[in-house]
């Protein structure tokens, strides 16, 4: 798993349902040390932003796992730098890429290995099913309404119909606006493992439901405000993620998504 914000929570959301409709046994692992003792595995890695130089802990677990002869596949992600990384990677790995700036890179400092160009898993995401599946939760109303007064100061009723500016705090922000704005990845940060993720991704989504209009520079802030139909304004965050993989998979898919500001990415889009 990716630990992480409720935006991890949506990715792994999405990766248990895929699992499920393909009946793909998994055993989850928790730390690098398990990932140590694993010889001769099938190692799926979780998708996510993780392998950038703003984060060391899937570059660790990826040399971690390298000594045992694993077959290592990395669900979609971005990549930055980790040339070295790259280069040393043995030909059975796999690496999905979520965007094209990380197809580039990866094809260029790992030729050898497996680069295949997706999407990101949270845009997988069947949101009918998992508001099937919560509604035997009969804690997730009082969950969602609970974190948001706890870490937000807001109540449900507040959100409704209103335009919420969500842009991100953290190492990969851009501006925070003088006006209000609530980074709703932390507010909901609850987890990765199954029912976690299926509450942390149905509280997002149901947070920009109830909106009328979503601001923000958080990936999946915006991957929920699209799935959920609301009007959505992107921002880049600070290395180009958002903007490569908005123009990548949703500009043309999500007509309720438009993008804003500079493109923070060194590549140039036709």
């Amino acid at each position: 798993m990716n630990p992480g914000n409720a935006g991890d929570s949506l990715i792994a959301a999405a990766t248990y349902q895929l699992f499920d409709h393909y009946n793909i046994d998994v055993e989850i692992l928790s730390s690098v040390a398990e990932a140590k003792a694993l010889r001769n595995e099938t190692v799926l890695l979780a998708g996510g932003g993780n392998l950038v130089p703003l984060y060391h802990g899937m570059s660790a677990l990826i040399r971690a796992l390298q000594p045992g002869n694993n077959r290592i596949i990395v669900l979609p992600h971005s990549v930055r730098g980790n040339e070295d990384l790259l280069q040393s990677l043995a030909p059975a790995t796999t690496i999905y890429c979520r965007e094209l700036p990380t197809h580039q890179h990866v094809l260029a400092h790992a030729p050898s290995i497996e680069a295949e160009l997706s999407h990101d898993l949270a845009l997988f995401l069947d949101t009918d099913k998992l508001y099937d599946d919560m509604e035997s939760d009969a804690e997730i109303h009082d969950l969602f309404r609970e974190m948001l007064l706890e870490r937000a100061k807001l109540t449900p009723e507040a959100i409704d119909g209103k335009k919420m500016s969500c842009m991100r705090h953290g190492v990969e922000k851009t501006f925070i606006p003088r006006a209000p704005n609530f980074d709703i990845s932390i507010v909901f940060q609850i987890g990765v493992k199954p029912r976690e993720a299926n509450r942390g991704a149905w509280m997002l989504l149901e947070f920009t439901r109830l909106a009328s209009e979503i601001t923000t520079n958080r990936l999946h802030v915006g991957v929920a405000s699209a799935l959920s139909g609301t009007t959505t304004q992107l921002h880049d965050n600070s290395y180009g993620k958002v903007s490569s993989i908005y123009t990548h998979s949703m500009q043309k898919d999500f007509p309720n998504v438009s993008f804003n500001g500079e493109m923070m990415a060194d590549y140039v889009f036709a």
